[in-house]
């Protein structure tokens, strides 16, 4: 079950609380507020990828302000959790989001003859998804996920670092590479580890339940064996 949204509002998010609940009285939703982050994400892409990188970064820092907004829009509609489709709609768009972002750096490198491969930032999206893909499994199972060393925004804001000084590009997408292994195996880990005891718990209850009914079993043949013992002890017998 995903966390409710109310228990993990940063500081930021709470200042905008009185915007936002205006905002929402203006007829602003949830789905609103996660297409144009996907549109301001596309926008970014393009920018990066034409070798208008500043463009991008403006248009990424924008679309990083809009996704802050979804949390606080959920709670001014009155609610403390998305909805099953708002949280399919918005796990979705987000992987969405950067797939796009990263073949945008890649159509940039590509352009400009780059010294590292594609297959870096190819190898930076396949990680960020299996991120992005653990961390939702997780919550369909109920496991609680701590924060992993490079989710969605710090990723993102990396990748802002990365445009804004592009000579550290490379560099920031090995880290980003490197930091979105640790955390895919530290989600993958985890699950294994909360799901086996999962699925040891119903077996840990049968043997159990079998233990008990074998102490009955016994405990009820030694009150037999006492009983037939004391009656023949009655008639000098023995059990």
């Amino acid at each position: 079950m995903p966390k409710p949204i109310g228990l993990r509002l940063s500081t930021l998010r709470i200042y905008l609380y009185p915007v936002v609940r205006r905002l929402h009285r203006a007829g602003l939703t949830a789905d609103m507020v996660t297409i144009w982050g996907l549109l301001l994400s596309i926008g970014a892409a393009v920018a990066i990828g034409i070798d208008y990188p500043l463009i991008g970064l403006v248009l990424l820092a924008l679309a990083l302000a809009v996704n802050v907004l979804d949390g606080p829009i959920v709670i001014a509609e009155g609610r403390f959790l998305p909805s099953p489709r708002e949280a399919l709609f918005g796990s979705v768009v987000d992987c969405l989001s950067d797939a796009v972002l990263i073949a945008g750096i890649a159509w940039q490198a590509n352009s400009n003859d780059a010294e590292f491969s594609l297959l870096l930032p190819m190898g930076v999206l396949a990680l960020a998804s299996i991120a992005s893909y653990t961390r939702a499994r997780a919550e369909v199972l109920g496991i609680h996920l701590g924060r992993g060393l490079m989710e969605r925004t710090p990723r993102t804001l990396a990748l802002g670092f990365g445009l804004l000084f592009p000579s550290l590009l490379e560099a920031t997408l090995w880290v980003i590479l490197t930091l979105s292994f640790a955390t895919a195996s530290q989600h993958f880990f985890h699950i294994w580890q909360e799901a086996s005891a999962m699925q040891l718990a119903p077996y840990e209850q049968r043997s159990a339940r079998r233990r008990q009914l074998h102490e009955d079993r016994r405990s009820s043949r030694d009150e037999r064996c006492h009983a037939r013992r004391m009656k023949d002890l009655s008639t000098r017998g023995g059990c």
